[in-house]
């Protein structure tokens, strides 16, 4: 009667045991996933963007990265290569196939749907900080397309 004593003190310590360090590990899960996602290293992960060419006399031909669609009218940005006029440079081309510098237009504009290509292009990502980045440009009813005014030399401007 005594060994079968023993026997059970023994299994529940050990149960007990058991259950103290199932809570352990749960909480350490909880703290895991609670972490704010800039310190387990996803903010500067890439992000998939959705991104169109635009129609030539709209914006040139150049991408456009869509943020925002509401039935067929998007919000977004204008990719160039031109790092002039106040554009803002990217850390990261989001063409996967282009290693150049890239640079946003200085504004989020606004396009139509007849203002795009319809197919989109495909493996665009950016890292999320230049998303961040660009969602904090002011918005402008201007279309981003460049026109050339002639005065002796060819210049860029905004219409």
């Amino acid at each position: 009667m005594i060994i079968l004593t023993i026997v059970a003190i023994v299994t529940l310590k050990a149960l007990d045991a058991i259950v103290e360090l199932a809570k352990l590990l749960l909480w350490a899960v909880f703290a895991i996933l609670s972490l704010p996602f800039s310190l387990l290293g996803s903010h500067d992960s890439d992000i998939k963007v959705k991104a169109k060419k635009g129609k030539r006399g709209w914006n040139g031909v150049h991408p456009f990265v869509i943020d925002d669609n509401v039935d067929g009218h998007y919000e977004g940005y204008s990719l160039t290569h031109n790092g002039d006029y106040g554009n803002v440079p990217l850390s990261k081309n989001p063409n996967p196939q282009d290693d150049r510098q890239s640079y946003a237009r200085p504004y989020k504009y606004k396009a139509k749907d007849s203002d795009l290509h319809k197919e989109e292009l495909e493996g665009w990502r950016m890292p999320q900080r230049d998303l961040d980045r660009l969602r904090g440009l002011p918005s402008t009813d201007k279309t981003p397309n460049l026109t050339y005014k002639k005065d002796g030399r060819n210049r860029r401007r905004h219409k």
